[in-house]
């Protein structure tokens, strides 16, 4: 690994619970055989890296799961409904991005790896003829990240995105407090990076409990 004996990274050790939501067709295959990862592309945008994706809060996964739900149902004719599973995610290594000293292990990590590139002739280019900016922003993100949960063994990276006026938020009044106090809407998201440190998992779809313990 490049750089880790002169970096102390996050939290080392530990567990956290939180929710991933996901299609009711999809369930069953969950509890039983675990998530997958998707084979990384170049085009690749994800918000932290690949890896199976998690919120912090229930009520967010389930927000994101109707919404992507609904239109994939419009899509193909089918009848799924928005389900929530919650787990057990175990870790050696977690980086949480929302912090100080996480912030900075990252961004120490890629100056570091931006240098060796550039002295190994290696150009990227993040853009591949895209002209929006947030995309490539993106892009060149998730291919940082990812080489940052590689190059140092993180299992876990979290960071609180940002939303000024989010979906789920339907209260205008809500909308005009949150401009009046500064208090901007955060969706705290939790990126593992593989399967196998997922465990426990359960439907807790409507808060419903169901047997199925793994």
């Amino acid at each position: 690994m490049l750089f880790i004996e002169h970096m102390l990274l996050g939290d080392e050790m530990g567990n956290i619970t939180a929710y991933h939501g996901t299609k009711s067709c999809c369930v069953n295959g969950i509890l039983k055989e675990n998530f997958s990862v998707k084979k990384p592309k170049k085009n690749d945008n994800h918000w932290l890296g690949h890896g199976v994706y998690f919120f912090e809060e229930y009520e967010l996964a389930y927000w994101w799961a109707k919404t992507k739900v609904l239109a994939h149902n419009r899509k193909y004719g089918e009848s799924n409904y928005a389900s929530v599973i919650e787990a057990e995610i175990i870790y050696d290594r977690c980086v949480d991005l929302d912090t100080y000293n996480g912030r900075n292990n990252f961004f120490s990590f890629w100056q570091k790896y931006e240098r060796k590139l550039v002295k190994e002739g290696i150009v990227l280019d993040f853009s591949m003829g895209e002209a929006d900016k947030q995309l490539v922003q993106q892009r060149k993100r998730c291919f940082a990240l990812d080489c940052f949960k590689k190059e140092m063994g993180v299992d876990v990276l979290i960071y609180s995105f940002t939303k000024k006026d989010p979906a789920y938020e339907r209260s205008k009044y809500n909308f005009k407090l949150a401009d009046i106090f500064g208090l901007d809407f955060r969706e705290r998201q939790i990126c593992v990076t593989m399967p196998e440190n997922i465990m426990k998992r359960r439907d807790v779809t409507y808060n419903d409990y169901q047997e199925v313990i793994i």
